[in-house]
């Protein structure tokens, strides 16, 4: 009986060169695709919307409602300010949101609102906090889920 002879089987090299050039390319194909996808959706045609109690816009783009919360000495809720209205509770801010958002134009519009909340130094964060449920939304009727009224709030600049 004859064996074989063990030989050492010759090492192919192998280039990682052609592995990296496609992986590149796959890269900069992805990224491509990302910034066109970006680009198309901003193509497609905006109704105008109304943003204020007063219902003006800007050229079509929505303008924030402006809600300004004022502090006591204390750091208590002395007033809320909708735009130029003077408001005397957080209930008659979400009332108030209510017939601007929903009742006019549906539950549908409402994504396309903002509000931009401006407070004092002062005001306990509570207060803060209650003001941004009113804003955000409700509970229904029936009182089993929450009816979303505004998700766009940003803080004003101090």
């Amino acid at each position: 009986m004859r064996f074989r002879q063990r030989v050492e089987h010759e090492r192919i090299p192998l280039s990682l060169m052609p592995t990296l050039g496609v992986a590149m390319l796959l890269w900069i194909v992805c990224l491509l695709s990302l910034r066109g996808a970006g680009s198309a959706a901003d193509l497609r045609p905006q109704p105008p919307q109304l943003a204020t109690a007063a219902g003006r816009t800007d050229g079509g783009r929505s303008l924030p409602i402006h809600v300004r919360l004022r502090a006591g000495g204390d750091g208590r809720l002395a007033g809320i300010v909708l735009g130029q209205q003077s408001l005397a509770s957080l209930a008659e801010l979400q009332q108030h949101l209510r017939q601007v958002v929903a009742d006019h134009h549906g539950a549908a519009a409402a994504p396309a609102y903002e509000v931009e909340l401006a407070f004092d130094d002062q005001l306990k964060y509570q207060y803060l906090m209650d003001a941004m449920t009113a804003i955000s939304g409700y509970p229904s009727s029936d009182g089993r889920r929450t009816v979303k009224l505004i998700d766009n709030i940003k803080f004003a600049a101090p």
